[in-house]
């Protein structure tokens, strides 16, 4: 899925129309290594850290999400809906 034609289009359209006007410089659809990994909890409330490799399941979600961002970028992108 991630390099296919229509997951490419979508993501360059993202970050055309709204990641870059936006001033979102920190955001991709890509994780790279010097990103905050998220985590995740157990059954028995264990707290463990997502690798990169359990992240390739969020393709399938675009474009309800499958973003990776910072704090910063995520709001910029509610003030800009807040303006709206």
């Amino acid at each position: 899925v991630r390099n296919s034609p229509m997951n490419q289009a979508f993501c360059n359209v993202m970050a055309e129309k709204v990641f870059n006007p936006i001033g979102m410089t920190r955001t991709t659809f890509v994780p790279r290594e010097n990103f905050a990994f998220p985590h995740s909890k157990t059954i028995d409330d264990q707290v463990y850290l997502l690798t990169l490799q359990d992240d390739e399941g969020t393709d399938f979600c675009k474009p309800a999400g499958g973003i990776w961002s910072s704090a910063h970028d995520m709001g910029l992108y509610l003030m800009t809906e807040l303006k709206e």
